[in-house]
């Protein structure tokens, strides 16, 4: 398609206007029977095409491009330098290029409203959350030790007591900053993961044997299926990983059933290790799936308080795995368990 420019518009315009002047010269030179009356026809088709050429590109400029302009610099998206504003108003599609661009930008704004709506959303339950984390150890802690020296430090039924229930309190509070700043350090990419070839299969192993208390305390059975393969190595932050399948293991055992299991289950897949943790626990609804990986958030608040945890445990574990440039899915049905599995680079 043809470019649809100012000087397009006004020369077609003024061809069409010199056409009618001239056939109008020419009706009254016919009616006079002038010998020579072609010449002063194109004299004046020439002279009209000028003029109207002339008036009309003028005007086209000033009155039409002149109300456009604004637009055209209120799509800061765009990023045409001032210099070269007309130049493209000249060059495009005048109309069709407006529409579009105008259109786009709206868009763009629409998208980034949405966002900055979402975001403050997500600012505001952040906010209140860590408050709410960070609050109730400290108001345990200022209960306790303000019945300490209110005269329960000469008690001996109750200042050890206390002070073993301010220490686990503070525990607690240094688990929620060390998580913060894990998330901080691998969100502002400070942490560098530290990759090395290893056997995940190994790592698999010891992990599982750090919780195996825990998991003989609910008789939940950890499975692990590595495919047949005695040896699985990837190319990964061994520390990294072992954080990632510690948080995925202690939550099957926290939300597992009573005498359940959790299975571990490897995969291989061209230049790709898959890892599984499944449970047959109590499951996630489909409408918190989306949300599970963000910082402090809750499936069931009141169960959660009870079983413990700084609500940050899976927020890491995603941070980790997108420092690694992998994914992690999540696919579970409410009291039929959860299935999480990640991935990472193998090497043969």
């Amino acid at each position: 398609m043809k470019p649809f420019s100012s000087k397009r518009i006004s020369i077609i315009l003024s061809l069409l206007f010199s056409i009618i002047t001239g056939a109008a010269m020419s009706m009254s030179l016919l009616i006079s029977f002038s010998d020579y009356y072609w010449i002063y026809i194109l004299f004046w088709m020439l002279l009209s095409f000028i003029i109207y050429y002339v008036s009309i590109y003028n005007a086209f400029n000033k009155y039409i491009l002149k109300k456009i302009k604004p637009y055209f610099e209120t799509i800061d998206a765009l990023q045409i330098p001032e210099s070269k504003l007309y130049r493209h108003l000249e060059g495009g599609e005048l109309l069709k290029d407006i529409d579009k661009k105008f259109m786009e930008w709206a868009k763009r704004k629409v998208k980034e409203i949405a966002t900055l709506k979402a975001n403050e959303k997500y600012r505001k339950e952040f906010l209140g959350n860590v408050s709410h984390e960070l609050k109730t150890p400290l108001f345990n802690m200022q209960g306790y030790i303000s019945t300490l020296i209110d005269g329960g430090l000469n008690d001996d039924n109750i200042n050890l007591k206390y002070l073993h229930s301010s220490e686990k309190n503070i525990n607690r509070l240094i688990s929620v900053v060390e998580d913060l700043e894990t998330i901080s350090a691998l969100e502002s990419g400070s942490r560098i993961p530290d990759m090395l070839v290893f056997d995940i299969l190994k790592l698999i192993l010891e992990v599982i044997e750090m919780q195996e208390i825990r998991a003989k305390k609910k008789g939940i059975e950890i499975k692990l299926d590595g495919g047949g393969n005695k040896n699985v190595f990837v190319r990964a932050d061994k520390n990294g990983v072992s954080n990632i399948l510690s948080n995925l293991l202690i939550n099957s055992i926290i939300y597992g059933k009573e005498n359940g299991y959790t299975q571990i289950v490897i995969k291989e897949k061209d230049n790709k290790v898959f890892i599984s943790v499944i449970d047959d626990g109590i499951g996630i609804k489909e409408q918190h799936i989306n949300r599970i990986f963000e910082r402090f958030y809750r499936v069931d608040k009141s169960r959660s308080k009870l079983q413990g945890g700084t609500g940050l445990g899976l927020s890491i574990v995603k941070h980790i795995i997108e420092a690694h440039n992998q994914e992690i899915k999540v696919t579970s049905k409410l009291k039929e368990g959860c299935n999480f599995t990640f991935s990472l680079d193998r090497v043969n």
